[in-house]
C-alpha cells in the first residue's frame, strides 16, 4: 500500500505542523520550502495466522532541494523543512517509537537515505540537488545533536517532540546517464563509502564480518540473522567490483538491497529521485518484487540475476498494481513510468524489457510518460 503524507494521521488531522489538508505536495512544485515532495509511506503486508504482518515498510520522497528557489539560504532552509518532514514520516512509520517520543522521550531514529540521482550537472542540475540533499542530512545530524520536530497529537494538538537522528545517505544514479554513460559516479560514491562504513563498518572486504548498525544487529542474533548477513555480503560484493556503475541485467541492485537491509535491521529506509514519482516508483517496485519473492521462495536473489519466470510474474503484478502508476497520474495527468524508454542505439537501453518479460505489460507500465515533461 502507499499512504501519503496528507494521511498520515493520528487524530483527525494529519501530524505535520504546516498541515497538508488532504492535499500533496506534487513534483511540479519546485520552490515549496515547507513541504517535501511527494511524500508517501510504502508498505508490503501479509495476511497470515489470522493478522496482518509486515514485511517492509519505508519512505518515499522527492529530492530534498527547493531546486528552483534562487536564494541559496531559503533553499538551505527549504531542503531542510523537507528532511524534516522525511523524519517526521519515518517515525510515523515506527508506531511504537512514535508513541515512545510523544509521552516525552528522547529517541533514536536511524535511517537510510538512499538518492537514485546522477550526481553530476552534465544534462541537468542533478549534481547540485544531490549537494542540497546531502547538506541537509548532515545539518540535521550532527554527532550528539538532538533535533525538536512538532508533530500534530491526537487531540490535533501541536506537539514538540524530541529525536536523535543517525542517517546513512546514499546516492546511486540509476538511469542511463549513469549506468550506461557513467555520469555522477565519482561524486556518488565518495558519499556512498562514508554511509557505508555506517552500516557496515570499516572492513568493507566481503568476506569481513559486519561492523557498523549491522554488527549491532547481529550482534543480538536476531531471526532474521542469515537474511541480514546475506544482504550485507551481497551490498559488499556488488560494492567491491563496481556492479552498481552497470545496469548489469539490474539497474536498482544496489540501491534496492540497501533498503531491504534496513528495513531488516530496524531502521527506516527512505528513497528518492527528482520527482519521487518515475525512478523512486521503480525503486518501489523492485524492492516489493524482491521482499515478496523472498517471502514465496525463503531466497534472496543474486545481485545483477533477471528474474525467473516466478519473479517475473511477481514483478508484473506489482508494477500493475503498487499505486506507482496511480501516483504518476496525480503527478502529471497520466499514468506512465518514464524509466521505461526506447533509445537509439539500443545499446543504451536498461534491461527492463528482459526483467518484465512481457511487451504488453512493459507499454502498459510505460504508459503515456514519453509525452509528459517533469
Amino acid at each position: 500500500t502507499q499512504l501519503p503524507a496528507a494521511e498520515m494521521k493520528i487524530g483527525a488531522k494529519d501530524i505535520f505542523p504546516s498541515a497538508y489538508q488532504g492535499k500533496g505536495v506534487c513534483s511540479w512544485d519546485t520552490r515549496n520550502i515547507h513541504h517535501a515532495n511527494n511524500l508517501w509511506m510504502s508498505t508490503v503486508s501479509v495476511h497470515e495466522d489470522g493478522k496482518d504482518k509486515t514485511l517492509f515498510c519505508g519512505i518515499r520522497h522527492g529530492v530534498l532541494s527547493p531546486y528552483h528557489e534562487k536564494d541559496p539560504l531559503l533553499r538551505q532552509v527549504g531542503a531542510e523543512n523537507k528532511a524534516k518532514e522525511v523524519l517526521t514520516a519515518a517515525l510515523f512509520s515506527k508506531p511504537e517509537l512514535l508513541n515512545r517520543a510523544l509521552a516525552g522521550e528522547a529517541v533514536s531514529l536511524k535511517l537510510v537515505s538512499v538518492g537514485l540521482l546522477t550526481a553530476s550537472n552534465i544534462f541537468g542540475k542533478e549534481g547540485t540537488m544531490v549537494e542540497d540533499q546531502m547538506r541537509a542530512w548532515q545539518s540535521l545530524t550532527q554527532p550528539g545533536k538532538m533535533i525538536h520536530l512538532k508533530i500534530r497529537n491526537k487531540d490535533g494538538d501541536l506537539q514538540t517532540v524530541k529525536i536523535k537522528p543517525d542517517v546513512a545517505a546514499f546516492n546511486m544514479g540509476v538511469n542511463e546517464l549513469t549506468l550506461k554513460l557513467g555520469f555522477g559516479l565519482k561524486a556518488s560514491d565518495r558519499y556512498n563509502a562514508e554511509a557505508l562504513h555506517q552500516l557496515l563498518g570499516n572492513d568493507l572486504r566481503p568476506e569481513a564480518r559486519p561492523g557498523g548498525w549491522v554488527g549491532e544487529w547481529l550482534a543480538q542474533y536476531p531471526d532474521n540473522y542469515e537474511v541480514v548477513n546475506t544482504l550485507a555480503r551481497q551490498i559488499k560484493d556488488i560494492w567491491k567490483n563496481n556492479q552498481h556503475h552497470k545496469d548489469g541485467g539490474e539497474p536498482y541492485k544496489l540501491a534496492q538491497r540497501l533498503a531491504m537491509l534496513a528495513h531488516e535491521i530496524d531502521a527506516v529506509p527512505a528513497w528518492n529521485c527528482k520527482s519521487g514519482k518515475d525512478r523512486t516508483g521503480m525503486m518501489d517496485s523492485e524492492i516489493k518484487r524482491e521482499i515478496i519473492s523472498l517471502h514465496q521462495t525463503h531466497m534472496l536473489n543474486a545481485p545483477g540475476s533477471l528474474p525467473d519466470s516466478g519473479g517475473q510474474k511477481i514483478f508484473q503484478k506489482v508494477l500493475l498494481n503498487s499505486g506507482n502508476l496511480e501516483i504518476q497520474k496525480q503527478n502529471t495527468g497520466g499514468a506512465g513510468n518514464k524509466v521505461l524508454k526506447n533509445l537509439s542505439p539500443e545499446v543504451l537501453n536498461l534491461s527492463y524489457q528482459k526483467r518484465i518479460g512481457d511487451e504488453n505489460i512493459w507499454q502498459s507500465v510505460k504508459g503515456i510518460s514519453s509525452l509528459i515533461t517533469s
